[in-house]
Order: C-alpha cells, then sequence, then structure tokens
C-alpha cells in the first residue's frame, strides 16, 4: 500500500491478494480520489463506508455513489485491475474508514482482496494574530497562534515586519521565541525590532504559517496580518544647555528629536521663563523682528531650529525647549549668556551644573544659583 500525489488529487493505491490498512490525509474542499488496485482483473468492487456501501460491476464503467448524504461520490472503473472512488469537495464527514472489496476472476487466487482506507481530513489552518500595546513590553513583541490539528501534519510558523501587507523578500524576517504547541494550536512570539528601523509609523506584523506533511510536501501556506502604530513619544538627541551669543550676531538654536506621530505646528514651542517664573511663549510675545523658528521632520527624526536676531530680553532668565504629540511630551531647559559677560569655561560648567540640577531645585533656587554665578564673573 503506497499513497501518491498527481495533480492535487491524493490516490491511494491498494495491491496485492491481502487485506491491508493505510492512512491518508484529504484536505477539506478539494477533490481527492481512493484507488483499489491489484495485478488481477476483477469482477466486483464495492467501497464500504460506515456501513453504507457502493458496488460496481465490471459490465459498468461507473456510477454515483449515495455514501454519505448531500456528498458527491462516484465509483470508477478505472481499468481491468482497478477500482476507484471519486470524492468531490472533501469535508470533515469523510473521516474514517473506507474498505475496498474486489472478486476476481482468475484461478488458484484468493476470492477477494480488502483495501482498508483509514482517511483522516485536514484543514488550512486558522491564524491569530497580535501586537503588543507599546510600553507593555520590553522588548515589543507579536504573538502567531495557528488553529490546526498538529497530530497530523507539521506547522512551521515564520514572522514578519514591513511597511505593506504582502510579505515580500524586502520584509525582515523576526526572531521568535520557543514556540507553545499543543494537539490542536501552536502559539509563537516575536521579538519586534526597535521602533526606528520601521521607516514608518504605520507597519505590518506578518505570520506565515506552512502546513507540511512529515516529508516534507507543503499541504497549506497560510498568512495573517495585523497593522499597528508605531508611535514614540519625542525623545531628544541633543542635549546642549548653554548657548552662548555675540552681540551684532544672529544666534541659531537647533535641536534634533526623535517622535512619532509627528508633532503637529502648535506642539513644537519655546518657552521664556522670566523671574518670577512666569512662563510665556517666546515666538509670541518677541514676534518675527527679533526671533524666526523653523521645523522640519522626516519619519521619525524631527529638528526644530530658532534664530535669535538680537540680544535676548534681560527678564528671560531662562529657556524652555518643548515638543509633544500624543504619546507624551519634551522639555528641555537651557540658557543664553552673552559672550561678554563670560569668562571662558568656568561658567559654562558652571551653567551646565546648574541647569542639570533645576528640575531638582526648583525654578527659584535655579534662578538664584544662576544670579550667583553671573556675579561673580564681574
Amino acid at each position: 500500500m503506497h499513497s501518491v500525489t498527481l495533480c492535487g488529487l491524493i490516490v491511494l493505491l491498494c495491491v496485492g491478494a491481502e487485506m491491508v490498512t493505510d492512512k491518508v490525509l484529504l484536505r477539506v474542499g478539494e477533490s481527492s480520489l481512493l484507488k483499489c488496485g491489484g495485478n488481477y482483473t476483477w469482477e466486483g468492487c464495492t467501497w464500504k463506508f460506515k456501513n453504507r456501501t457502493c458496488s460496481l460491476t465490471v459490465e459498468n464503467k461507473s456510477h454515483s455513489c449515495n455514501i454519505i448524504n448531500g456528498s458527491k461520490i462516484m465509483i470508477v472503473k478505472e481499468s481491468d485491475s482497478e477500482c476507484s472512488l471519486k470524492i468531490e469537495n472533501v469535508s470533515s464527514n469523510h473521516v474514517g474508514m473506507w474498505e475496498c472489496s474486489k472478486i476476481f476472476q482468475i484461478r488458484n487466487a484468493e476470492p477477494q482482496v480488502q483495501c482498508h482506507t483509514e482517511v483522516h481530513v485536514i484543514q488550512r489552518a486558522h491564524l491569530e494574530v497580535s501586537v503588543s500595546p507599546l510600553g507593555s513590553s520590553n522588548p515589543r513583541v507579536a504573538r502567531c497562534r495557528v488553529l490546526t490539528d498538529t497530530t497530523q501534519l507539521d506547522v512551521k510558523v515564520t514572522g514578519y515586519v514591513g511597511p505593506s501587507r504582502n510579505i515580500s523578500s524586502s520584509d525582515r524576517e523576526l526572531v521568535q521565541y520557543p514556540g507553545c504547541v499543543k494537539n490542536d494550536s501552536v502559539e509563537v512570539l516575536f521579538a519586534l525590532p526597535p521602533s526606528i528601523t520601521y521607516g514608518s509609523n504605520v507597519v505590518d506584523f506578518k505570520c506565515r504559517a506552512n502546513q507540511v506533511f512529515t516529508n516534507g510536501t507543503m499541504v497549506f501556506s497560510t498568512e495573517a496580518f495585523e497593522t499597528f502604530h508605531n508611535y514614540l513619544p519625542p525623545k531628544l538627541h541633543d542635549r546642549k544647555h548653554v548657548f552662548s551669543y555675540q552681540k551684532g550676531e544672529d544666534l541659531n538654536i537647533t535641536f534634533r528629536f526623535e517622535a512619532s506621530p509627528p508633532p503637529k505646528d502648535d506642539e513644537v514651542n519655546w518657552k521664556c521663563v522670566k523671574s518670577d517664573e512666569h512662563e510665556e511663549n517666546f515666538i509670541q510675545t518677541y514676534g518675527s523682528d527679533f526671533v524666526k523658528e523653523s521645523v522640519r521632520y522626516a519619519f521619525p527624526n524631527g529638528s526644530a531650529s530658532l534664530i535669535i536676531k538680537s540680544v535676548p530680553p534681560a527678564s528671560c532668565k531662562l529657556f524652555h525647549f518643548i515638543v509633544k504629540n500624543s504619546e507624551g511630551q519634551l522639555r528641555h531647559s537651557f540658557v543664553i549668556l552673552t559672550k561678554d559677560t563670560l569668562s571662558p569655561s568656568t561658567a559654562t560648567k558652571d551653567t551646565e551644573r546648574l541647569l542639570n540640577s533645576a528640575h531638582a531645585w526648583g525654578l527659584s533656587w535655579f534662578i538664584l544659583g544662576l544670579s550667583f554665578l553671573c556675579l561673580k564673573q564681574f
């Protein structure tokens, strides 16, 4: 007894003059051919399934069988030595033991041969995919659960990430953690790479499950997708705290940041902190004659520049650069000091020390310390 695959049909061959038993896997929804063969001419052939029979004599070529209600099955004389059963639209109703019996014309031979075929029906796997919410795990993970009968077929699961729903050679194959295999499912977790590598703030996690025979022959290949937002709270690349200003020259202050989704126009701000700790919008207060700003963004990186055309107001003791989006807010503090009031590097180092401690001290203590520092320069 052996089975072969021809043009998508699973064919079972039963040979010899004794009872043999084999197991065959049929695909749901496809057409299959069960074949009971041999080396001798037969007079009659009967297929039996769950106490229902379908018989054919040598005088007839074929006829329909009512073995299973609503199932189109036909018994066919393929040749003088072969008797086949054609099954259309295989379903779970065909699971069980099928028996083929033949009566031969030859002398000194066993009067009949029995072929017992244990049919198992396999279905295309159903996939469930999900991506962990941002911040819920470190590293972020994706999950692919394959619902299928793992006792009949091997299941090979791979995961990818990319900007489109079609799995392509440009997609990044993901590293997977050890899977959990049960009789009815396989569950695999995949480590998602750092968000900055995706190139888009909308990304697809893609799972592919290949169901294969033990010999490596592909039976089904199924894919599923989960779109997730690659959102990131603002993160600053530059952490410069002190800027020096030369009278008569423009001062260009630029900060580079990372964020997704990109900040809106009104979500990038420059604040001026006065001696009374009151904050005001630097751009709105002093206008385009005094300052100019620009913002550029190309996922996931952005930059914001502030160009000051004349000496900053003396009432501004501290400045804040603020960026926010739907995921969070970034606030960075810095000071602007004129070069003619500073001695070389001592003031810069002390000012950086004060700025680094500004949030811990509170703004009042910071301004007091900065005032003391400036007094030391005279």
